[in-house]
């Protein structure tokens, strides 16, 4: 009798796991899809998803040690790297185009995960850098 009721534990474990898991799978497609959503965020996650932003929030952080706002924040900012090194654009919207509605909040966020500015990133990757940034 406990046997039974240990594998029905470990299936129920199991399940629950695949669905977490699964949660985790589409929140970071929503990210990655629509990161330069400038209302891009846990409750819009949440929403789209109708759970509770609490559940939301909650899984993903147990499983990837990391809030749902930090990872769009460095989505974000990867896209930025990005776009910044291969082209000329403008400081201000290349943080337009990856979702971000306040330059500065933009820069501080960028200095924050990549530990320089938008402007020596840029230098650094051999590009020109525009004064209207």
């Amino acid at each position: 009798m406990g046997r039974f009721f240990g594998q029905l534990s470990a299936r129920v474990f199991e399940k629950r796991s695949n669905k977490q898991e699964d949660l985790i799978r589409k929140i970071n497609a929503l990210i990655e899809t629509r990161y330069d959503d400038s209302n891009l965020s846990l409750n819009a996650i949440s929403e789209e998803l109708k759970m509770s932003t609490y559940h939301v929030s909650r899984v993903y952080r147990q499983h990837t040690f990391t809030t749902i706002v930090d990872m769009i924040n460095h989505v974000r900012i990867e896209k930025a790297k990005a776009i910044l090194a291969s082209t000329d654009d403008p400081v201000a919207e290349v943080a337009e185009r990856t979702g971000f509605t306040n330059s500065s909040y933009f820069h501080r966020m960028f200095k924050k995960l990549t530990g320089v500015t938008p402007v020596e990133f840029r230098k650094a990757q051999g590009r020109s850098v525009q004064i209207n940034s």
